[in-house]
């Protein structure tokens, strides 16, 4: 941290679940939901959109929201459900009081870091953030400031970072990965080869059993202007050994989830009616598309779209009927009660 400015740094967690009906039936047995969670300042926990580190309907957000607030109204009841940790996501920001908050990574400013991961143990952490001009800052417990490691990151432009197995990883534009070695004087060691050809547009990590490559294409099409727009994908996993990406043509039973913030992955056999063999991703082009809301179970559906590995089909979410599911199904279990009636609950902020 920069000692000549008066604010701090604030870190903000939230958790995927996976809920399930807490009593088990025939009919309830494989259904489960994805809702993503975050404790507030004042210790109430709010629904907040998955893809995205937006409150649950936000104004400026278009990664499922409500059509209207008292739709979602009330608290959700902890004691009436199973919850099932799936993924963490973080979000950092500068804080100078009374001054617009700002994240400050080594001589680069922006309001926010556009992702970060955090590795820990039961004395020590060490955090790694992505910044949008594709550079990286690394603190461990105990900094005072973030650290960039000299000439070796500015001739680095990297697209993501992961955690992954207790070791963060970091992807550069190129596909060559890094692990990144807090405890000593070496900074990093490269585990993966840059990718053949490298025709992708974007590199995606995915912690996923092993660890998993998401190549992302885009083109341009001209509609009132330019736009690039998410054409496909390709998925790689790592032959550890030879230190290569391998493409596979198929996730099985699994499904990819590419947020703005987090990226995780489920199997499709934990909720009831979903597909496999997917990736979930965000698209703001489909935002333009669906102005008057697409409502797909009672929810707003702007900017999601969905990749099928197999078939190479692409699309927004309302042209993969039934896909929607996972986010927000009309299951009869699933209730909320009206605020105030658990003080052990989940509200809406």
């Amino acid at each position: 941290m920069n000692k000549t400015l008066p604010g701090f740094f604030n870190l903000t967690e939230s958790t995927v679940y996976r809920i399930q009906p807490l009593k088990e039936t025939v009919s309830f047995k494989s259904i489960g939901l994805l809702r993503r969670i975050q404790q507030t300042k004042s210790g109430k926990m709010v629904f907040m959109n998955l893809l995205c580190r937006c409150p649950v309907g936000h104004h400026n957000c278009g990664c499922l929201i409500e059509p209207s607030r008292k739709n979602f109204a009330g608290v959700l009841n902890f004691l009436d459900y199973r919850f099932s940790e799936i993924s963490q996501a973080y979000r950092i920001q500068y804080h100078d009081p009374g001054r617009r908050p700002i994240f400050q990574l080594g001589n680069y400013y922006c309001i926010e870091a556009d992702k970060v991961v955090l590795s820990s143990n039961q004395s020590d952490y060490s955090i790694m953030a992505l910044h949008s001009g594709g550079k990286l800052g690394l603190m461990n417990s105990g900094d005072e400031k973030w650290t960039i490691k000299g000439d070796f990151f500015d001739q680095l432009r990297f697209d993501d970072i992961v955690s992954h197995k207790g070791k963060l990883y970091a992807v550069e534009n190129t596909g060559k990965v890094i692990s990144i070695d807090f405890s000593g004087e070496k900074l990093s060691s490269q585990i993966a080869l840059p990718l053949p050809g490298n025709s992708g547009h974007k590199k995606h990590l995915v912690s996923c059993g092993d660890l998993i490559l998401v190549e992302r294409y885009y083109t341009e099409i001209f509609d009132e202007y330019w736009r690039t727009v998410t054409s496909g994908f390709k998925v790689f996993k790592l032959n550890t050994q030879h230190r290569k990406w391998v493409e596979i043509k198929t996730l099985g039973g699994e499904i990819l989830i590419l947020g703005d913030d987090i990226s995780f992955s489920i199997s499709a056999k934990d909720f009831s009616g979903s597909k496999g063999n997917c990736i979930y991703f965000t698209e703001s082009y489909y935002n333009k598309l669906y102005q008057n809301d697409y409502k797909l179970n009672g929810l707003c559906c702007r900017c999601i779209g969905v990749f099928n590995v197999e078939n190479g089909c692409l699309g927004p979410l309302e042209s993969f009927p039934g896909y929607s599911d996972i986010f927000w199904p009309p299951l009869p279990w699933f209730r909320l009660t009206s605020t105030g009636s658990s003080p052990k609950g989940l509200a809406r902020d």
